[in-house]
């Protein structure tokens, strides 16, 4: 299963370190999320990455820096429908319901769902899926490979959501409540191994 990392919505100090550690330690993508941020600041961020890891880098708006940058995508949503023109990498999508996977999904090289459990990060942002919709959705082929599970996403509920057919999962708030770098690489780390289970 692929592990996609969603960034902080802020800038904070060392961030490009810990960006890099986690794409060192089992993530496979990074989406770069930085909503209420000028496209300089998340310029200044991506400069201090090493070039190498740019294919895995996804940006979630702030997309004129794609003409700069050879970066891996772009992720669209409701703010940011469509990717600029010309644009030849992976292009994914924010879906909140089944309605909405089954309107975008062929039209998508991915699609986020969410939020699957109860967020983290956000708080009152409660899932909207039972196990039974969840269950019945992938009997029926709407939850594929191209499916990425997203909210709430612990490593015990890694196995649950594999139980679903997702192709991979998204995580935010489990991994940025961690105070230091150490911390980080331990939770990526634990999230590979039950995601290769």
């Amino acid at each position: 299963m692929d592990i996609t990392i969603i960034s902080r919505p802020d800038i904070f100090p060392g961030e490009e370190l810990a960006i890099r550690l986690l794409l060192d330690n089992g993530a496979d993508y990074i989406h770069i999320r930085k909503p209420d941020l000028k496209s300089g600041s998340v310029a200044a961020l991506l400069d201090k990455i090493p070039e190498k890891y740019y294919d895995r880098l996804i940006l979630n708006g702030n997309f004129e820096l794609l003409a700069d940058y050879n970066l891996g995508g772009a992720h669209l949503n409701r703010r940011n429908p469509a990717p600029p023109a010309g644009f030849k990498g992976t292009v994914g999508y924010s879906c909140h319901s089944l309605e909405e996977l089954m309107l975008r999904r062929d039209e998508m090289d991915y699609c986020l769902l969410s939020p699957i459990y109860d967020s983290i990060s956000k708080s009152g942002y409660a899932s909207a899926f039972s196990h039974h919709i969840l269950a019945d959705a992938a009997a029926k082929g709407i939850i594929d490979s191209k499916v990425i599970a997203l909210g709430g996403i612990t490593p015990q509920r890694v196995t649950a959501v594999k139980s679903y057919n997702f192709g991979g999962f998204a995580v935010l708030g489990y991994i940025w409540d961690s105070p230091t770098l150490d911390v980080i690489k331990d939770k990526i780390e634990l999230l590979r191994k039950y995601a290769d289970r």
